[in-house]
């Protein structure tokens, strides 16, 4: 593995870390009771099809989280001399 994908995979471990922490972040938000407004506000999302959406959230967040790990261990067999 070259220096540049090593980079590359090590960014895109970061942002989907963070992807799944804003996520789970959307779902606690979303349970208090507070509209999801899109469009700069104008409109919002009735908060029973929120509360719909926001059930998904923890289910994206594992997958990115799952993203995260995969690429870490491809990062980390750079160093352990494993495949790719």
């Amino acid at each position: 593995m070259s220096t540049a994908n090593y980079e590359y995979k090590r960014k895109q471990a970061e942002t989907a870390r963070y992807e799944a922490a804003d996520l789970r972040e959307l779902n606690t938000i979303s349970r208090c009771g507070l509209d999801i407004r899109i469009n700069y506000g104008t409109k919002y999302v009735p908060h029973h099809i929120a509360l719909r959406i926001s059930d998904q959230f923890p289910i994206w967040a594992d997958e990115y989280e799952a993203l995260a790990d995969r690429l870490e261990s491809e990062m980390e067999s750079m160093f352990t001399g494993g495949n790719e």
